[in-house]
């Protein structure tokens, strides 16, 4: 067997508990401890039924005392390590191991076990004892020579045995109404890791149930106050809910306020205040309180009304922007139809541009009077509003302008008409600089046939 098998480990505290045995008696519970915190150090008092044990106090470099207690013997451990010196300030973690006193009919039968190397007899019988070892265990700090905390006294056990169910005299008993009782002031529960920054307890203090850190007992992690709504937290399989036992999806928050909310508050820097809220009438808004969190400075930037329909909105893995669509081909782009109230700039800046050829001005002129021009309406558009153009097909096939030949660009449109206008401006110059001319001749040839009239008479 494995020297460090529990029948190794568990044999010797059953020894011990025979020989302080001092007659047969029924089986007894494991035993509860009561540790006293005080400045002048801790006070262990194992309660009766014990067969002795030992009790350790250690800190981040190691043990510092290790001390053998006789059966119901109690002892005062002062902030002295065994050769007398002071402890340093810091946190150092104490532990009690005590031996049950086991009636001999059950110690024969754990050595049985143990000589036929019979763990699953040996776990039988524990369970059946009920446990026969407890641990207690519990951390304090030392500053300056004395035990820093609040005086507490906890009555705690926990067996050393693979069998957990059991029921403790003092503190922790049996009830009708629950597994495990644990009665204080300020009752606390430790989990005491084997790494000293990885401790944590859990403590109802007045009205509220906490979890702590115990290098940080000021800092309450997770609380739960007196009097919370049912179901505020329920942890199902890979769900959560909040106010709901019956969670759906992995974060579930079900409420019967008329406007349920999300708040999220940011402490540094500009410290703004944002809530996600559900509402009769909008059903869903966001709300910048800005740096307050009351009604009077607050704006709501987005919100959806019930009824929205599918793809209102959508951000695609491009960062293009759909409206009306799932599948957006530009930044923004929006099927049906869209009203802007303010003005549109388009980017224009020759420093956006590149590939500038001057524009053939007269070809685009009698290209466009090739361009074939309706009056229309979108499909698209339940009322049915009249339009003039021509079609993106039949433009795209004359000057080749534009991305596709699906749709038109209004830089395009509007370059196509600067154009004609010019040609037509660069024409109506020509031909009025040609009627000048012809204006002038003209005028010189009645000048001379008004001399040949004034001769010939």
């Amino acid at each position: 067997m494995h020297e460090n098998h529990p029948l190794r480990i568990l044999a010797p505290l059953a020894i011990l508990a025979i020989a302080c045995l001092p007659a047969p008696a029924a089986a007894a519970q494991p035993a509860a401890a009561t540790v006293t915190e005080s400045a002048a150090g801790l006070a262990v008092q194992p309660a009766p039924g014990t067969a002795g044990g030992t009790f350790t106090v250690a800190g981040r470099d190691g043990i510092v005392t290790r001390r053998s207690l006789a059966a119901g013997e109690s002892i005062l451990f002062a902030p002295f390590d065994d050769e007398g010196r002071p402890l340093a300030d810091g946190w150092y973690r104490w532990e009690l191991r005590l031996a049950k006193a086991l009636d001999p009919a059950t110690a024969e039968a754990l050595a049985e076990a143990e000589a036929a190397d019979d763990e699953k007899a040996y776990l039988a019988i524990v369970r059946e004892a009920g446990g026969i070892t407890s641990r207690t265990s519990g951390r304090f700090r030392v500053e300056g020579g004395a035990v820093q905390g609040p005086g507490r006294t906890g009555k705690v056990a926990r067996a050393d045995s693979p069998v957990l169910p059991y029921s403790a005299a003092n503190e922790i008993q049996s009830a009708a109404t629950a597994d495990v009782i644990i009665e204080n002031a300020d009752p606390r529960l430790s989990f005491i890791d084997d790494t000293p920054e990885n401790d944590f307890y859990i403590q109802a203090d007045q009205d509220v149930l906490g979890i702590f850190d115990e290098d940080a007992p000021d800092v309450r992690m997770m609380g739960f106050e007196a009097g919370s709504a049912a179901n505020s937290i329920h942890v199902a399989p890979g769900m959560i809910g909040l106010f709901t036992p019956t969670p759906e999806v992995d974060l579930h928050i079900k409420s019967t306020d008329a406007q349920p909310e999300i708040r999220l508050e940011e402490t540094t820097g500009t410290s703004q205040i944002w809530d996600i809220r559900s509402s009769a009438t909008k059903d869903l808004e966001f709300v910048n309180h800005g740096t307050s969190a009351g009604d009077v400075l607050f704006s709501i930037p987005f919100e959806i009304e019930s009824g929205a329909g599918d793809a209102t909105l959508v951000l695609d893995d491009l960062s293009r922007v759909g409206i009306g669509t799932k599948s957006p081909t530009a930044k923004l782009h929006v099927v049906g139809g869209a009203t802007i109230e303010g003005d549109v700039a388009l980017g224009s800046s020759r420093e956006i541009k590149t590939g500038l050829v001057p524009a053939p001005r007269g070809e685009l002129l009698a290209a466009l009077g090739e361009l074939p021009l309706f009056t229309w309406s979108y499909k698209a558009d339940p009322e049915g509003a009249r339009h003039l153009g021509p079609v993106a097909e039949d433009f795209h096939a004359l000057f080749g302008l534009g991305r596709d030949a699906r749709h038109l660009s209004p830089a395009d449109t509007a370059g196509l008409a600067l154009a004609a206008a010019q040609e037509l401006a660069a024409r109506l110059e020509t031909r009025e600089t040609e009627i000048a001319a012809l204006r002038e001749r003209l005028e010189e040839l009645e000048e001379r046939l008004r001399e040949i009239a004034t001769n010939a008479a």
